[in-house]
């Protein structure tokens, strides 16, 4: 996972790439691997300071993800009869990792696949699911793809509304490989 998301930041000639604060991605180590080439990387999640601070937080935070080449974050399910990622707001995941770099890159677990949008709701609501209903806040996004849009004139354009192109890392889980 870590080798293709440094080819992509070569590929894309990636000067800063912003990510989820993810303990997947931590112990992927892959700020190590792009800082490594040459990338900055930024986390995602503004300093929590005063309140009278959190204006000019959240706009320099906007500006940083405006400016970021690639977004790099997880998922909390794989919908697999869609192929749609689901993603909560949580504090340091916000979803203008996924929205506003061109290229947008999810990693995840192939325990974390779901096999329609049914069991993806159903998992979201269960309540003794390891603390993911104490997780859950008002906004969960729904990502199917790439961003796509088609005018009057039914001339279709790929990322008007968000990253032109999605890219999904799924992981075995160390239970996959056993025996």
């Amino acid at each position: 996972a870590t080798q293709y998301v440094t080819q992509l930041a070569r590929q894309y000639e990636a000067e800063l790439v912003v990510r989820w604060d993810d303990a997947l991605l931590e112990m992927l180590e892959v700020d190590a691997a792009l800082q490594e080439q040459g990338v900055d990387v930024s986390p995602a999640a503004p300093p929590l300071e005063d309140s009278a601070a959190m204006a000019e937080q959240r706009q320099q935070l906007r500006d940083l993800l405006a400016r970021a080449d690639i977004g790099l974050s997880g998922a909390d399910f794989v919908i697999a009869e869609t192929g749609t990622l689901a993603l909560s707001t949580l504090p340091g995941q916000m979803r203008g990792v996924s929205l506003l770099p061109p290229v947008h890159v999810a990693v995840v677990k192939h325990s974390q696949i779901v096999e329609s949008m049914a069991d993806c709701l159903a998992m979201l609501q269960d309540e003794g699911r390891a603390g993911l209903q104490d997780r859950l806040t008002s906004c969960v996004s729904f990502i199917t793809g790439p961003s796509r849009t088609g005018d009057i004139e039914l001339s279709l354009t790929v990322g008007v509304h968000g990253p032109g192109e999605l890219h999904l890392v799924i992981l075995d889980d160390p239970s996959d490989t056993e025996i």
